[in-house]
């Protein structure tokens, strides 16, 4: 093997190592950034379930504010069907319910005439 092979083989390598010297620090700059990103989003679903404890032990606290809730999401989807009986009626169906587990979600979904 000749003296100026030899350089040449050197040099290929030493410029081979130079990137994958820049690319080793790249990917590590990339993973410290997903690092700090992760423990970022750690923090933040740390603190909703602290909050959700929070509120579910404030809303077992304090039974009358849970039963408002749910006075108000029933008034709320009181209103819903009363909207969508109006609407089956703008076009002369009426809404017929069937047994409280076809209400459930095992219904087809097709209005009944």
């Amino acid at each position: 093997v000749s003296k100026g092979s030899d350089d040449s083989l050197v040099t290929s390598l030493a410029g081979r190592l130079a990137q994958v010297e820049q690319l080793n620090r790249r990917l590590s700059a990339k993973v410290a950034e997903q690092a700090q990103e992760i423990a970022g989003l750690q923090e933040k679903l740390e603190s909703a379930h602290r909050l959700s404890d929070e509120a579910a032990d404030a809303a077992e606290s304090h039974p009358a504010s849970r039963e408002m809730i749910l006075q108000a999401e029933n008034e709320e989807l009181k209103a819903k069907l009363a909207d969508m009986r109006d609407f089956l009626a703008e076009y002369g169906l009426q809404w017929v319910p069937g047994s409280r587990k076809e209400e459930g979600g095992a219904s087809d979904g097709k209005s009944q005439a």
